[in-house]
């Protein structure tokens, strides 16, 4: 939708371009009168008697010309004013269009469009570039558990989490690299956000970029340029490389995924291509009965999104990880 209204803008200006030059180019066309010779001797007769008149009273040849360059600077700032009033298009007795009102009005109104549609869909992917992963059309592997898993202890690893940023250049050992795999690292980037969450938890003192993850998920074969993330499994091998797992569940309600992570353990969870453009992968840091916690490394940066936003893009796709320690 937003490309569709910066395309509107763009053809809208452009006519409204070729528009005004035409009409100036008529504004400069002299008009043909007729000329006629009648009375011609009459004329300089009464034009000489005139000009004796005005040097009578002290009104030379400047005096003229002042007067004329009074008229025409009256007359070019009235062009200015009517290509600026927008009221001219509903007065019937203006014969020139307002082309630059036109054009700021409809600067306005393309642009509060852009505003009005971020601010009622802060979440469509329509807004975004589409961030490709297979994986995320994928079901959990066999391994995923009957019910939903119970932790009793509580762990803080959720309470450090921090974003990262996949379209930071930052993220990436060279340009190349960015320009590569940047719009199809979700899954790499929110394995980084956890494992440097869980390290940040542990005081390793060991953090990762974007690179490093991938470097490994790519070398498993688990990744690709094109299509993201290949199979969910992909998680297990990539994260195990970490000395982390993946629990999956099987099945889980929101309530389900709000438990286990306010109880502080982060879950790696999707929104499929057939819910979101392209499929997105992400991380589950908690919620309340209203709304969930979430932490995103795309464009959008979804921080809080409320329960039945959240039911119309993710399918069920969840994946909790743990240390083995």
């Amino acid at each position: 939708m937003i490309i569709f209204l910066l395309t509107l803008l763009a053809v809208a200006l452009v006519v409204i371009f070729v528009g005004f030059l035409l009409s100036a180019k008529s504004a400069h066309t002299p008009e043909q009168s007729g000329i006629s010779y009648a009375g011609r001797i009459e004329r300089t007769e009464r034009y000489t008697k005139s000009r004796r008149a005005y040097g009578s009273y002290g009104y030379g040849t400047t005096g003229r010309a002042v007067r004329a360059s009074r008229g025409l600077e009256k007359r070019s700032g009235s062009n200015v004013a009517a290509l600026v009033d927008v009221r001219g298009l509903f007065s019937p007795h203006v014969h020139q269009t307002p082309w630059l009102g036109l054009a700021l009005v409809l600067g306005v109104l393309c642009l509060s469009g852009v505003l009005l549609f971020r601010v009622w869909l802060p979440g469509s992917p329509v807004l975004i570039d589409a961030y490709p992963d297979a994986a995320a059309s994928t079901p959990p592997p066999t391994s995923a558990t009957t019910k939903p898993a119970t932790f009793t202890e509580t762990i803080g690893v959720t309470k450090a989490l921090e974003r990262i940023n996949q379209l930071d250049p930052q993220q990436y050992n060279t340009s190349q690299e960015f320009n590569t795999w940047a719009y199809s690292t979700c899954s790499a980037a929110s394995m980084t956000e956890i494992v440097n969450a869980y390290n940040r938890y542990y005081n390793t003192g060991k953090q990762y970029r974007i690179t490093d993850i991938l470097k490994v998920e790519a070398g498993l074969n688990e990744i690709s340029p094109e299509l993201g993330l290949l199979r969910s499994t992909g998680l297990d091998h990539t994260l195990a490389q970490f000395n982390l797992q993946v629990q999956w569940l099987n099945n889980p309600s929101v309530d389900d995924l709000v438990k286990v992570a306010n109880g502080g353990r982060p879950i790696i969870i999707d929104f499929p291509p057939d819910r979101w453009d392209g499929g997105h992968i992400l991380v589950f840091r908690g919620g309340n009965n209203t709304s969930v916690y979430l932490t995103d490394s795309s464009r959008l940066n979804m921080q809080v999104m409320a329960r039945p936003t959240f039911l119309k893009y993710w399918a069920g796709f969840a994946a909790v990880v743990t240390s083995k320690k």
